[in-house]
């Protein structure tokens, strides 16, 4: 089974979700916004965050994880990001 945070390496995600939350811009709705608080930031379980923020599954919250990661990506990403998400598109 392939991981639902492909494009985004372990140790980008805390400032890439810290970037994303305090841009004026708010690029993401505010569901994606407590998604990866509790995910990313507070390191809650999936199956937990699931349940609290109305998922069907750990699986289908960690999908949801990686797509507002992504949309961080690509507007904090820069270069070497479009690069490395061509790899997986």
């Amino acid at each position: 089974d392939e991981s639902p945070l492909p494009l985004v390496e372990v140790e980008v995600r805390r400032p890439l979700t810290v970037a994303g939350i305090v841009d004026p811009a708010r690029p993401l709705d505010a569901d994606a916004e407590r998604l990866l608080v509790a995910v990313v930031l507070q390191g809650r379980p999936a199956d937990a965050v699931a349940d609290r923020l109305g998922h069907h599954s750990a699986g289908e919250c960690l999908r949801a994880t990686g797509e507002a990661l992504a949309t961080l990506v690509d507007r904090h990403g820069g270069p070497t990001a479009e690069r490395e998400r061509e790899r997986y598109d």
